[in-house]
């Protein structure tokens, strides 16, 4: 009777383990199906983030190159206005000439009649 309970004992000690041998293989199992979703996540995570460091530096160039084209031409447009200025002077110029001229002209023409 004691060898039959001792056996028992030991059956029941023996099927707890192998449960106990199951949940921690299923746990494992889990456990290593978990630590391939973080390596994957973080991969993408770092993929997601040099993809937008090189997003933010083709943005960046592009709006540099905008800039540095308005510049361009801001001081192309400066210098157009500059020398429309100096026309604008000389036309002036010219005119009171002409003016001048064309009144020396009449009054030669007055004197000579």
């Amino acid at each position: 009777a004691e060898r039959d309970a001792a056996n028992g004992r030991m059956n029941e000690a023996l099927s707890s383990y192998e449960s106990t041998e199951q949940m921690l293989s299923s746990l494992k199992s889990r456990a290593d199906e978990k630590e391939k979703i973080i390596a994957r996540l973080m991969v993408e995570k770092n993929d997601a983030i040099e993809s937008l460091g090189a997003e933010r530096d083709a943005a960046n160039g592009r709006m540099n190159e905008a800039l540095s084209s308005y510049e361009s031409t801001e001081q192309m447009l400066s210098s157009l206005k500059s020398r429309a200025d100096e026309k604008e002077k000389i036309i002036a110029r010219l005119m009171v000439e002409k003016n001048d001229a064309i009144e020396s002209l009449g009054a030669e023409r007055d004197a000579a009649n």
